[in-house]
């Protein structure tokens, strides 16, 4: 199984890394780190979060592993 830490998971760069991750054919556990800082609007990192948690469990791949670790300072 291939594991990957994707950082600044909840920007644009990042949430699009993660949700073509989940479409590959490969067993793969991917972890997903971000602060979601005041950098930009809070509410497109939560969004974007949030499709990533919907497109892991709705099932798109079997063998997927997605786990995202947010959180506010």
């Amino acid at each position: 199984m291939i594991k990957v830490l994707v950082t600044g998971s909840a920007g644009f760069i990042g949430a699009n890394l993660v949700l073509r991750l989940l479409e590959t054919e490969s067993p793969i556990e991917i972890g997903g780190l971000d602060s979601v800082n005041d950098y930009y609007d809070i509410g497109l990192k939560k969004n974007r979060l949030t499709l990533i948690k919907q497109s892991a469990l709705v099932g798109r791949r079997v063998g997927a592993v997605c786990k995202m670790v947010s959180e506010s300072l």
